[in-house]
């Protein structure tokens, strides 16, 4: 199965004897499905048959669906924007009341902007079948073409997510070869440390007790255990990728799993270079939270 991103947009036209029509649909990432639709006045007849058709095929994304009909112009019609024109009459009279200037003609107002509009709306019936059809037919389309958009965008992210997921990758065996090494300096250090205070009395440290102060410092410092659960996470990650459906939500927390670990690393990490290791792969991590929330 492919990866499917939330985010996507779809046009689709077409035209009859009596009007042209645009339909599109378009959507961005969301937690859950919300579907919000447009429609011209007359047009709410097609707010369920949507719901329906888009919840077939998105289950997670915020879906805006958009229908724009023109008639033909021969069909077209002026009309008086009256809640508009009554409220320019009320303001006029007012200050006609307290100038005592000349009141406006009915002419000129009706020329001023958003007073007088074309109506090229369209509205039928839903017995009136062909024309409903079409439209019915066209809405299919362009939801189908939307999901494919939103699987074009998924694979894509797919990539962005199998180079994050290398880099980590790339991150975890640098630090591991850096971890090794500052055991071998942190043990050596110790050892010189404590025979320094010896010394004095001719007396070397016991390698039992070594061990025993070792161990303790080691429980502290140790970040193996982090970097294998962090391998383990990125397989994991690494396999819902290649299986693909729904799994932006077990993405997002395996993200969250990941930075977990990355910041228990951090706080483990007393040397310099494991710090700016431990640094690069959150911020690695974090992008890949980002792109994360794109996925359904």
């Amino acid at each position: 199965m492919t990866v499917q991103s939330m985010t996507g947009f779809s046009q689709v036209e077409g035209s009859n004897e009596s009007f042209d029509y645009v339909w599109e649909a378009k959507s961005i990432n969301g937690r859950t499905f919300d579907l919000r639709c447009k429609l011209c006045n007359g047009m709410e007849l097609f707010e369920p048959i949507i719901r329906r058709a888009a919840a077939r095929r998105f289950s997670r994304g915020s879906v805006s669906v958009i229908l724009k009909l023109k008639s033909h112009q021969g069909n077209s019609r002026l009309e008086i924007n009256r809640e508009l024109l009554n409220d320019l009459i009320a303001i006029t009279q007012d200050y006609v009341k307290k100038s005592g200037v000349k009141p406006p003609r009915l002419d000129g107002m009706l020329a001023l902007p958003g007073v007088l509009e074309r109506k090229s709306e369209v509205e039928f019936s839903i017995e009136e079948s062909a024309k409903f059809n079409v439209l019915e037919s066209d809405l299919n389309r362009v939801l189908d073409d939307l999901k494919v958009a939103r699987a074009y965008e998924g694979e894509r992210l797919k990539k962005v997510l199998a180079n994050q997921l290398a880099s980590m990758e790339s991150l975890i065996d640098q630090a591991r070869t850096s971890a090794d090494l500052r055991s071998n300096r942190i043990k050596e250090r110790i050892n010189e440390h404590v025979n320094t205070l010896l010394d004095c009395d001719g007396v070397s440290i016991p390698e039992e007790r070594l061990a025993q102060e070792l161990a303790l410092v080691f429980v502290k410092i140790d970040i193996r255990e982090e970097l294998d659960r962090v391998e383990g996470h990125i397989a994991g990650v690494g396999k819902l990728l290649e299986q693909g459906g729904l799994i932006g939500r077990k993405l997002d927390f395996m993200a969250q799993e990941l930075n977990r670990e990355a910041n228990t690393m951090c706080a483990k990490s007393n040397d310099h270079k494991l710090c700016e290791i431990g640094i690069e792969l959150k911020t690695v991590i974090d992008q890949f939270r980002e792109q994360v929330q794109n996925i359904e």
